[in-house]
Parts: structure tokens; sequence; C-alpha cells
């Protein structure tokens, strides 16, 4: 959606989906996630910005959050 409006995206990103929702979804790419059939799947992305001068090995920042498939 960012990219449509000319913003370009530098953080590096990673989504994976917990081993107790792989048949409720799945992770095609490290961005795109596929929902194979209802319920809530969970999953882990993880998100690193560029470094910078000041930054040389920023944080990397960890989140859980649950999709509904309907």
């Amino acid at each position: 959606a960012l990219k449509t409006l000319g913003v370009t995206v530098v953080a590096k990103s990673v989504i994976v989906a917990t081993s107790s929702t792989k048949t409720i979804c799945s992770v095609l790419t490290s961005t795109k996630v596929k929902g194979l059939k209802a319920g809530t799947c969970k999953l882990t992305v993880k998100i690193t910005p560029p470094a910078t001068k000041k930054v040389p090995k920023p944080k990397t920042t960890t989140k859980k959050i649950s999709v509904t498939i309907s």
C-alpha cells in the first residue's frame, strides 16, 4: 500500500505463522499470508529498521498478532 503512494519502505520484515495455526493460514513469502480455512491465525511479525550512522545495529521489533479468517 505504501509503494502505491510513492513511499519507499527500507525496513526488513519477516512474518511467521505459529505452529499451532499452520493448518489455518500459511506464509507464502516473508510478507504475504494466505488463509487456508476459517479460524484465527496467530502470526509473529519482526521488523528491523535500516542501519544508519547514528544506529549501526538497530534493534528488531517483534509483535504477535491474531487475524480472524472467515
